[in-house]
């Protein structure tokens, strides 16, 4: 689910609710929504659309009992899957893994230096190692940024 909430200008590039079975959700709701944008995610912007979403869900008892509502940001190793994403952290580092072998292996970890089209499909290419693998979208079950600030903290 993506959308824009035009008050703190903000994506929505995630929508996760817990509670899919259906005696837990019975029990409880807890819907996590990940805002992003240009700059980052302030506490603020969260607050705001905690509130305003709070708001809708009870005027409209849209959450049909108790629920628990939960605005973050997507956080420093955030997923990486829709298009833009990838266009935007081109230079970054990844780490991706696949459905199948490509080259031998499932996971990659290295920077991601190009988001192509090519003959229909959308092809993620990562550099590691010296080597640049192309990886079909499509075969990507899971990509995350790397949190490079956590790796240099370990190494002093």
């Amino acid at each position: 689910m993506s959308g824009r909430n035009s008050a703190v200008e903000c994506q929505l590039p995630k929508l996760d609710v817990a509670g899919s079975s259906p005696v837990a959700r019975s029990i409880f709701s807890l819907p996590a929504l990940f805002l992003d944008k240009e700059g980052g995610v302030s506490l603020d912007d969260c607050t705001a659309v905690s509130n305003q979403l709070g708001d809708v869900l009870d005027v409209h008892d849209l959450s049909r009992g108790p629920y628990t509502l939960e605005v973050s940001s997507p956080g420093l190793d955030r997923p990486v899957s829709r298009d833009v994403d990838f266009e935007r952290f081109k230079g970054a580092t990844l780490a991706v893994k696949t459905r199948i072998k490509i080259d031998g292996t499932k996971k990659f970890q290295g920077i991601l230096v190009d988001y192509v089209e090519e003959n229909g499909r959308r092809i993620v290419r990562i550099e590691s190692s010296g080597k640049v693998f192309s990886i079909p979208k499509e075969e990507i079950v899971k990509a995350n940024l790397v949190d490079e600030t956590a790796r240099l903290v370990e190494q002093e």
